[in-house]
């Protein structure tokens, strides 16, 4: 193999390391929230009564969700400044301006007063796509826009966090309550809750959205997380795998020339004269196997560690590959069953699982052909020693 090829394979395989670790990255930015995704009944604009029938029953699940937040989103709205420009943009009307529940960051300006959430007052946060394509400014704290016939002050600009799949990359975020002034029909309600870890978040929830609301779809954002990293966590376990062997083969030959030089030297020496010698190269080696040990119940760990966290994806035989393989493939592809209803957290985690699968199989395959490489190395250094004792 020529050097510039290899140099070739170790700069794609930094690269695509990089980007694999940024996607990883982003992935654990995500909230392990529960997401219930649900299309409003058709010609029912009640937003008062969605919201008072979800507090009631929200009783059921106030020992397993830490807090949660019940958001209508619009699609393709008109949005208008004052100046006549105008575009299309998603709406978000929201209960809670925490920014796990909402993923984006306030930039400029001020959050919405109590108030302006309990009485719904027109105002406004708008993302800078947004600000950029009405006023020409990323910036456009203090002015307004126009929405189905509405006048918003915008008192906060926000970042820019559009997921692939979205049909719009502007969006705007509004009071929960204003929907009564839109007088439109959202095209989702997104019910999103914050599990509290071992007290059975996941039943209780499921119970509470279901009896709220039925035809939604449930989305579990920690699970989507776990299908996303599913395959980074095989590579990583497969290279472990393989320095472990390494390793242990390391120790086993020195372990072969400690033992035959002990039986070399015994020919002119006691034993007990070379114990002070040999027992800590033993020692150091016995704490290397250990150490080894150790790693490879750390590997192991680390790979069925989803198993811990869902049930669902142990395998009904854990002896047959066609199961194990079965149960992997489910959990890759099926981490929430066919979505009728999708939010953006889930578009932005299905967009970085592909392309993490994509990372994950260039890194196996760049591998891959440097350890194919390396008998043939082996083999070629072997000749050329031959050769020379000839």
């Amino acid at each position: 193999m020529k050097k510039s090829v290899i140099m070739v394979r170790l700069a794609l395989l930094l690269l695509c390391a990089f980007l694999l670790i940024a996607c990883v990255y982003e992935v654990k930015l995500v909230p392990d929230h529960l997401q219930y995704a649900v299309l409003p009944p058709a010609g029912d604009i009640a937003p008062e009564k969605w919201l008072s029938s979800l507090n009631a029953l929200s009783s059921e699940w106030e020992s397993s969700v830490s807090q949660w937040q019940l958001s209508a989103v619009f699609e393709d709205l008109d949005v208008t400044s004052e100046s006549g420009q105008r575009t299309l943009a998603t709406a978000h009307c929201i209960t809670k301006t925490d920014s796990s529940f909402i993923p984006v960051q306030l930039i400029s300006g001020r959050a919405f007063t109590d108030e302006e959430m309990k009485s719904g007052e027109n105002v406004a946060y708008i993302d800078q796509d947004l600000s950029h394509a009405l006023f020409k400014t990323t910036d456009a704290q203090g002015l307004n826009i126009f929405i189905s016939g509405q006048m918003y002050s915008v008192v906060g600009i926000v970042d820019n966090k559009n997921a692939p799949g979205e049909k719009n990359s502007c969006h705007v975020y509004l009071p929960y309550l204003s929907i009564e002034r839109l007088a439109l029909s959202p095209d989702a309600l997104v019910v999103a809750a914050a599990p509290i870890p071992g007290a059975g978040a996941n039943a209780a929830f499921s119970y509470v959205a279901r009896a709220w609301m039925q035809g939604g779809t449930e989305i579990s954002l920690k699970r989507e997380k776990m299908a996303a990293t599913l395959w980074p966590r095989t590579l990583v376990f497969a290279v472990g795998i393989a320095a472990f062997s390494t390793f242990i083969r390391l120790l086993s030959a020195g372990a072969k020339a400690i033992w035959a030089e002990y039986q070399n030297r015994l020919k002119d020496h006691y034993a007990v004269r070379l114990l002070p010698i040999f027992i800590p190269a033993c020692l150091f080696l016995l704490t290397g196997f250990i150490g080894s040990l150790y790693i490879l119940y750390q590997l192991l760990t680390f790979m069925i560690r989803p198993v811990y966290t869902f049930t669902e994806y142990v395998p009904e035989s854990l002896v047959k590959w066609t199961e194990i393989k079965e149960t992997f493939r489910a959990a890759i592809e099926n981490a929430s069953g066919a979505l009728f209803v999708r939010t953006q957290e889930y578009l932005h985690l299905r967009f970085l699982a592909g392309a993490i699968r994509v990372l994950t199989a260039v890194i196996g395959l760049i591998l891959v052909s440097f350890k194919m490489r390396l008998p043939l190395v082996r083999r070629s250094a072997d000749a050329s020693v031959y050769k020379d004792k000839s």
